[in-house]
């Protein structure tokens, strides 16, 4: 299982793996994932691409398949909520009401 980066360019974190994780990321090859302009929403700019922090690597059963982890993936950055942007705000989720008011 492995988080790609979400696609998003408003609200969450909005800085880079770098400042996010001070002190990792910090090698020269990572620079072109790792790094970027400050407030450009750098973690969260490329659907396509597995978030730093997820495992990756070869499996190596069964042998010759050339097969690479992580081999499930889902968004996993500048997650801001698991409610829909569809639920009108006066619903309440978390306790409902169960008067029957409103």
């Amino acid at each position: 299982m492995g988080a790609t980066e979400s696609l998003r360019s408003n609200d969450g974190f909005a800085d880079t793996y770098r400042v996010f994780f001070a002190g990792r990321y910090n090698h020269a090859a990572l620079a072109p994932v790792a790094g970027g302009a400050a407030n450009a929403f750098t973690m969260s700019d490329n659907a396509d691409q597995v978030g730093l922090f997820s495992n990756r690597g070869r499996v190596r059963i069964p042998i010759g398949t050339g097969w690479v982890k992580p081999d499930l993936v889902a968004p996993g950055t500048n997650i801001l909520s698991l409610r829909s942007s569809l639920t009108p705000p006066d619903v309440e989720v978390a306790h409902p009401r169960t008067d029957g008011g409103r």
